[in-house]
């Protein structure tokens, strides 16, 4: 989701990511969202972290690949096989 403005179809991809980052949806439905909407990087900062399941965010780690990390970011490479 990029800005507000300059999103088409902004309501559902919003409702979409809220799922996708709350760990409502399974490994397959991740996968697939991400495939459908070709995204290939995740960046999970402070803001994600205080919005999202931190649980979740810690699993995401064992899914996908670590593209760029700090102390405040985490940039994840999509790779899906």
């Amino acid at each position: 989701v990029g800005h507000w403005a300059q999103t088409v179809n902004l309501e559902p991809k919003l409702k979409m990511v809220d799922r996708f980052f709350s760990g409502l949806m399974d490994i397959n439905r991740q996968k697939d969202f991400l495939t459908k909407n070709n995204i290939s990087h995740v960046y999970i900062g402070k803001e994600e972290k205080a919005l999202w399941n931190t649980q979740w965010i810690e699993k995401f780690k064992e899914i996908y690949q670590v593209g760029y990390q700090n102390e405040s970011i985490i940039i994840y490479r999509v790779v899906i096989q």
